[in-house]
């Protein structure tokens, strides 16, 4: 068979999903590149990760970062800010 993309060049069968009716064939070329897609793919982050609103230790605590700029861990880094919040209160 020919390549999907390059009709003048020989293509081999490198994608072949039956179950949805899928079959691609492609160069060496196109084979290549889509290998090259596939390993430099990274995964979209979460939305809450840019939530402006939500406190640094909950977000670090999700992305498995816990006290990272408080130089804590996860439950001392959050115990710290709610006494800092509670603190902050009383002051006021």
């Amino acid at each position: 068979m020919k390549c999907d993309v390059h009709p003048d060049r020989g293509g081999i069968l490198f994608v072949d999903l039956p179950s949805i009716g899928v079959r691609r064939w492609g160069c060496f070329e196109c084979r290549a590149n889509l290998d090259k897609k596939m390993l430099e793919y990274k995964p979209p982050r979460p939305r809450w990760i840019h939530d402006p609103h939500m406190p640094q230790w909950e977000r670090e605590l999700r992305t498995g970062n816990p006290g990272e700029t408080l130089g804590m861990e996860g439950r001392e880094a959050g115990h710290a800010y709610l006494t800092r919040i509670a603190r902050d209160r009383s002051e006021k």
